[in-house]
């Protein structure tokens, strides 16, 4: 049978192949929402003006990196962002790590990252760390993209062990029954909340690892961001 343009024209309108004026979508990538454009974007004046706010020029480039990093976690793949601030946590000097005998160059980023922000902008109000934003924020990302019905962070992310997510939900149960538990005896609420904060980000940045990692390979890259933390920390 004769297959050229020619018996394409004799069959009937209804059957002829046409081309879709649509722009084809790439299988597996699915459509970003407007929400994670939209959030950068009120991320990025919010850095703006605790940039304004800051206490020192030093202070100032912290914003800028905490910020940028904020940003970042709203258009960018989960693990890209944890592996980002897993090696600036690793990498970076608190202040007082060395009892005032010498500052690293940025110590003011880690400052940002594990003191609270309050210390290093001037709003009283910010009594928690950067690292707790960031996992906050990754967090509120991870919600919208479940909400978009992805199982995990990008197409090829290996979907958590159902041990793992059972072991994340019994630690968190936990802590809530013993904080209620030391509550109800007299205990103090605000070294409850020091104690627990470093706690529930540790169980934040599992789950957040557990949900966005796509097997070896990025085991290795894990492997590689904690041995250059390690020079330069050396």
């Amino acid at each position: 049978m004769n297959g050229g343009p020619e018996a394409a024209a004799s069959l009937p309108a209804e059957l002829t192949p046409r081309r879709s004026s649509e722009p084809a979508v790439r299988a597996g990538a699915p459509a970003r929402s407007p929400i994670e454009p939209l959030m950068a974007g009120l991320v990025g004046l919010a850095s703006l003006l605790a940039l304004v706010l800051s206490r020192d020029a030093s202070a100032a480039v912290a914003v800028v990196i905490l910020g940028g990093l904020l940003m970042h976690a709203w258009l960018a793949p989960i693990r890209r962002t944890l592996f980002i601030a897993m090696f600036l946590g690793l990498a970076a000097d608190r202040p007082g790590d060395t009892d005032g005998h010498w500052a690293s160059p940025i110590v003011d980023i880690g400052g940002m990252l594990f003191q609270n922000l309050n210390k290093v902008i001037g709003i009283e109000a910010l009594k928690f760390s950067g690292v707790f934003l960031l996992l906050a924020m990754l967090l509120a990302v991870r919600a919208v993209r479940r909400l978009e019905r992805r199982g995990g962070d990008t197409p090829a992310s290996v979907l958590p062990a159902t041990p793992m997510m059972a072991s994340v939900l019994a630690a968190l149960a936990a802590v809530v029954v013993m904080l209620v538990i030391g509550m109800l005896r007299g205990g103090n609420v605000q070294m409850a909340k020091i104690q627990l904060q470093g706690f529930l980000q540790m169980l934040a940045a599992a789950y957040l690892f557990s949900v966005s990692l796509r097997g070896p390979r990025d085991y290795r890259t894990a492997a590689r961001v904690i041995v250059a933390a390690a020079c330069v920390k050396a």
